[in-house]
């Protein structure tokens, strides 16, 4: 991943042909990564928040709060076997 970060960073700044990008980058990197990450996490927990905010090494408050801000929802869509399947969506996607 740090590689493929390294990458990335490098591409972002040539776009810029030797100007520096505008002020807030950090800011900006972790609006990137965060939400992908956590799509990513909460499908590999099938959505459990509890298992998804231990793999992450968050609060589950934390994460409950990340997943609002994020506007990450998650919805039933149907039930199978007598289990409930669950699909994660963006709040647009609703």
């Amino acid at each position: 991943m740090e590689l493929a970060t390294e990458r990335y960073l490098a591409r972002y700044f040539a776009e810029f042909e030797g100007q520096l990008p505008p002020v807030g980058l950090h800011q900006r990197i972790l609006d990137e990564i965060e939400k992908p990450l956590f799509h990513a996490v909460l499908a590999a927990t099938n959505g459990n928040q509890i298992k998804a905010a231990d793999l992450l090494g968050l609060n589950r408050n934390t994460v409950r709060k990340k997943i609002r801000d994020l506007g990450i929802a998650r919805r039933r869509v149907g039930l199978e076997c007598g289990r409930g399947q669950f699909l994660l969506r963006r709040r647009s996607d609703v």
